[in-house]
């Protein structure tokens, strides 16, 4: 879905960079913490 809208050449470079600021870059944030979260103390030095 998000394919769509960000690659399409119709919608403003401008919209673009804000659906990815609050979108994409919040669900890798989130699951990157989950990632992390699982790491044991020994993995994350």
């Amino acid at each position: 879905m998000l394919k769509h809208l960000i690659g399409n050449k119709v919608t403003p470079i401008n919209i673009k960079l804000l659906m990815y600021k609050s979108l994409l870059k919040l669900i890798w944030t989130y699951y990157g913490l989950q990632l992390w979260g699982n790491a044991k103390k020994s993995n994350l030095n």
